[in-house]
């Protein structure tokens, strides 16, 4: 009897304690719920490799993807949200971590100047008008399938390159009836833009595919392995419990917001950022490493698996297109120009016939246009390689233009070279005075000599009145990089002049602004003058007007 009280006790007070967790989740989710009703605009507030840590789990009703079987994830369907960039200085990291796990949701006012851009998608998720349900016999469908490039990262809904590309060819052929549908999803890769072809793309019926895919193909390595094995009707019972245990730990996580809200401040205690100094010695080992891979022939295992893969999806893709007698335009968007990923496109392009667009060299040859017109401004134009008298390294001049931006006590160059400090931020100082390789006195363009070894990459970035070996005063969070060709050996070389809290070409780390997505959609266009198929479709329009 006794046995049975106390296990009728038991059952209330769990019952009870379910009761209370069931209110606190529900009062929980209605928080998250009214808040993501009140925000009209959505910070995005960048930091060096999107070190953020721990992501608070109240802007999940925010996102843009989904999960989804076929296509690993998607775009979410009827969304309009209006995102405000913060690619700008910052005194220290902290203060945009800050700013992106801030729960109110206004916008503080000092951000209010910064640019904004919209993002609409259609009922599928793409960043789209609804598609047509049937295709008008007088039409040329163009499919741009690609990842954030594509979508359009950073820029608004009339600016992304495919929209862009729309109405570049209404301007220069009015009569006729161009369609660019833009496929771009952000985060894909090559692995999932074949799956989006075979389920989705196909039923458009494209006269023309453009396939962008480059810079999220590492995050994809093996997955398609993966995926075969977890779906694979060979596994072992015990497998298979592991799967539906993962499952299950899936389902909390990603669903009960009071273990997530729980889980995020027990990681957010014990978290640590890295410090820009670390990010950037990063960058400059990985680039060496790499450098010696290329000079071996050898690459390492991973990136030779997802070399393989990436062409052998493009393959498939450009074989779907053809099997549709449609065309096909192979398009790099990025800006690393010795990618390995850029490198198979090229060579894919000559094999297959099909034209390729480098967007690196576009965009590279505007930086550099860039850079010219305010050496031309700031009349410091001079010769970019002057010989030195018996010297055997290159002397390499950083050079940084303050616009009107105030400068407490002095601009420092850092970077990961012993010349730029060893990455101890604010010890090696900048000069306006005319001196150490400055071109004019309180021009406001600071100046730094360094002797550099020639085919060296230099990593580096600046940094305003900061305190020595403390990272403040930041400038963009971008690490900048500059080679030193083996033909300037022996040279003073005049680096372009870069602006600080400025990235030429760039929206943002990552992605470039509204003139980059202009110059593609441009150099698309020009191709597509030359394209057999386009040209075809014109003179048929011609002939049935006559």
């Amino acid at each position: 009897m006794r046995r049975k009280v106390l296990m009728t006790k038991g059952l209330k007070s769990l019952g009870a304690l379910l009761v209370v967790f069931c209110l606190l989740e529900a009062l929980l989710r209605l928080t998250y719920l009214i808040r993501a009703s009140l925000v009209e605009y959505v910070p995005i507030p960048y930091v060096l490799e999107g070190d953020y840590g721990p992501i608070p789990p109240w802007v999940d009703s925010l996102r843009l993807l989904e999960e989804d079987d076929t296509l690993v994830w998607k775009g979410r369907p009827n969304v309009y949200r209006k995102y405000v960039d913060i690619f700008a200085p910052v005194h220290t990291e902290d203060a945009h971590r800050a700013l992106f796990r801030r729960f109110s949701p206004g916008l503080p006012a000092a951000l209010k100047d910064h640019p904004v851009w919209v993002v609409s998608t259609n009922s599928e998720g793409f960043r789209e008008v609804n598609f047509p349900t049937a295709k008008s016999t007088t039409a040329f469908r163009i499919l741009c399938l690609g990842d954030s490039w594509t979508f359009g990262a950073n820029v608004d809904q009339a600016e992304a390159y495919p929209q862009r590309l729309q109405a570049l060819l209404r301007q220069e052929f009015p009569q006729a009836h161009f369609e660019v549908f833009n496929l771009g999803i952000s985060g894909y890769a090559s692995y999932n833009g074949l799956k989006l072809l075979k389920t989705r793309a196909i039923n458009l019926q494209p006269d023309l595919l453009v396939l962008a895919f480059a810079m999220n193909e590492p995050q994809m390595v093996g997955y398609e392995a993966r995926e075969a094995a977890t779906h694979s009707p060979a596994r072992t019972l015990t497998q298979r419990m592991s799967q539906g245990l993962a499952r299950l730990y899936a389902f909390v996580t990603g669903h009960i917001e009071s273990y997530r809200l729980l889980r995020y401040w027990a990681l957010l205690v014990n978290w640590q950022p890295r410090s820009p100094g670390a990010h950037l010695q990063d960058q400059s080992d990985t680039h060496a490493l790499f450098e010696q891979e290329q000079h071996d022939g050898k690459l390492k295992p991973w990136l030779q698996v997802s070399l393989r893969d990436y062409e052998r999806y493009l393959l498939e893709m450009m074989h779907i297109a053809h099997s549709l007698d449609a065309g096909t335009i192979l398009l790099y968007n990025a800006f690393g120009q010795q990618s390995p990923y850029r490198r198979v496109l090229e060579r894919l392009a000559r094999t297959a016939g099909v034209p390729f667009i480098d967007s690196s060299a576009v965009l590279a040859a505007a930086q550099g246009k860039i850079a010219a017109a305010l050496e031309e401004q700031l009349v410091l134009r001079y010769s970019q390689a002057q010989p030195l008298q018996a010297q055997e390294e290159t002397e390499v001049i950083f050079r940084v233009y303050l616009e009107e931006r105030a400068v407490p006590h002095a601009i420092y160059i850092v970077g990961s070279h012993a010349q730029l400090g060893n990455v101890v931020p604010n010890r090696i100082a900048m000069f306006d005075d005319g001196t150490h390789g400055d071109q004019k006195a309180g021009d406001r363009v600071w100046s730094y000599a360094a002797t550099i070894s020639p085919g060296t990459t230099i990593f580096y970035t600046y940094t305003n009145s900061g305190a020595e070996g403390k990272w403040e005063g930041l400038d963009v969070p971008v690490i900048r990089q500059l080679r030193v060709e083996m033909a300037d050996h022996g040279k003073r070389l005049y680096a372009p002049i870069d602006t600080f809290g400025k990235m030429y070409m760039h929206a943002d780390p990552w992605h470039t602004n509204a003139a980059g997505n202009a110059l593609i959609a441009r150099a698309v266009l020009e191709t597509l003058y030359k394209d057999a198929r386009v040209k075809r479709y014109l003179a048929h329009l011609q002939a049935q007007k006559r």
